[in-house]
């Protein structure tokens, strides 16, 4: 039930089965089962993808230590929680950390379930998205073009791994300036998406955000606001209202919204991006 509700963008209610999941297979199994281990690794991809790092983090290194005991450090569950924690590391800005985690993550894939697994072709991902952020732009797309190939092999042609690794793709199209094909990656991912998720999952939610982002930087505000406008509305549904990935869109939403003299918008998108910087500036302060 729990990946269900996931696989829905329903990340509270996943949060909810995952946490159930993790207490009764510590009862039956033990802390050191490998089932355990997952049902810990799938309650913090679920917390991470709430914000919530830290929590994330100790319960990926509980797992860790309690599955590498009982299984050894090539077991492909081993690998997932090393992915898992270079996530939670690459968010913090652990550039270094992340690498050693999602290469590390790869060995133990590659190893035990072969080249070509789905499994490889996530952790290619991850590692792609860090050479982007630091500007390794060449490595980053022979990264994500060896991912798709993989993806395309093992899933359906509208999978959502496919669709995001679209996304993926796009995104570095943005960050070199080559907008016209980030626009044609992010349509094709939109259309797989719609095609074959629920219409209130985050995934799409995050490529429409981000097809408004491209508009909005090929100068077509219209256009921009309609796909934020969109897929802002989905990610408040599945992310928690404080999650501080809102802040750049909410920002650039209202800027969208200013150039098209929709001041209401604007103000109410400013409003909400500066009541998360508050409460997160208040927890820090606590």
């Amino acid at each position: 039930m729990g990946r269900l509700a996931q696989a829905e963008g329903s990340l509270r209610e996943a949060e909810e089965w995952f946490r159930r999941s993790v207490s009764q297979r510590k009862r039956l199994l033990g802390d050191d089962h490998a089932d355990t281990a997952v049902a810990r690794n799938n309650l913090a991809a679920v917390l991470r993808s709430q914000g919530e790092l830290r929590a994330a983090e100790e319960l990926l290194r509980d797992a860790l230590a309690a599955h590498g005991a009982a299984r050894g450090p090539l077991h492909p569950v081993a690998g997932a929680i090393r992915n898992g924690l270079g996530q939670i590391q690459q968010a913090r800005g652990d550039w270094r950390g992340a690498r050693v985690s999602y290469e590390h993550a790869l060995r133990i894939w590659r190893e035990s379930l072969g080249p070509s697994h789905p499994f490889v072709a996530g952790g290619l991902v991850n590692l792609a998205a860090l050479h982007q952020s630091r500007k390794q732009y060449d490595q980053a797309e022979r990264l994500l073009n060896e991912s798709l190939a993989i993806a395309r092999r093992h899933y359906p042609a509208n999978h959502s791994r496919i669709a995001m690794t679209l996304n993926n793709l796009a995104s570095l199209a943005v960050a070199r300036s080559r907008l016209p094909r980030a626009e044609m990656l992010l349509l094709e991912s939109a259309g797989m998406l719609e095609k074959s998720s629920p219409s209130h999952h985050p995934d799409l939610g995050l490529v429409l955000v981000n097809l408004g982002e491209v508009y909005r930087a090929m100068k077509e505000p219209e256009r921009a606001a309609q796909f934020y406008s969109r897929g802002l509305s989905i990610l408040e549904k599945s992310w928690s209202q404080d999650d501080q990935r809102f802040l750049p869109m909410l920002e650039r939403y209202a800027a969208v919204a200013r150039a098209r003299k929709q001041h209401a918008d604007a103000e109410l998108a400013s409003a909400k991006a500066m009541r998360i910087r508050v409460r997160h500036a208040l927890r820090k302060g606590a």
